[in-house]
């Protein structure tokens, strides 16, 4: 392996920001760290950031995963064994890995308001995390017909993904510094 994947709970007081090259998704921190490792070696630099090698718990969690990994082949934590039936044992009970990859939408049709620059939904968030554009909208794609619309803010690359679209909270649609807003017209 090229890497490890390190995760950490970002506490109340870091729910803003994770430290410097890590990237925050909903309430936890994650950093790839490059280095040629056996896996004990890559929970031995997990521990040194103060942190633990990532066990995936979700699709939506690897899909994120995948989405800042990109090629690069990471240790998470997880071996091969032979005591499973999938022949991969995770964390430390060295149970199966329980999370199933359901098949998602493969396009997702947005549309930025230039109407109104510098508006966003306040209130409806189900998820804030850190990303660019393409990123937030395939966390959105993930949220099987939940996400409605997303606030973006390019600037920092952090996203919110909303619950509903705007047309049904105008009240809540208000002057945000910085925010761009996508309404998630369809997924195929």
């Amino acid at each position: 392996m090229n890497a490890s994947i390190c995760y950490s709970f970002a506490s109340s007081v870091q729910r803003v920001r994770c430290e410097a090259g890590w990237k925050r998704y909903d309430d936890t921190c994650y950093v790839i760290r490059p280095s040629r490792a056996t896996y004990d070696d890559a929970i031995g630099n997990c521990s040194l950031k103060g942190a633990a090698l990532l066990l995936i718990t979700s699709a939506v969690q690897e899909a994120y995963i995948r989405s800042i990994k990109g090629s690069t082949r990471a240790w998470v934590d997880c071996r091969r064994s032979s005591n499973t039936s999938n022949g991969w044992s995770c964390g430390m009970d060295n149970k199966a890995p329980t999370y199933l990859i359901s098949k998602v939408a493969s396009r997702l049709y947005v549309q930025k308001d230039f109407a109104h620059p510098g508006h966003c939904l306040r209130n409806h968030v189900i998820m804030e995390m850190e990303g660019s554009v393409v990123e937030c909208a395939s966390t959105c794609l993930l949220h099987n017909g939940e996400c409605r619309s997303m606030n973006i803010w390019e600037a920092n690359n952090t996203c919110q993904l909303n619950s509903v679209p705007r047309t049904a909270a105008s009240h809540d649609y208000r002057k945000s510094s910085g925010c761009q807003y996508f309404d998630i017209l369809s997924i195929d």
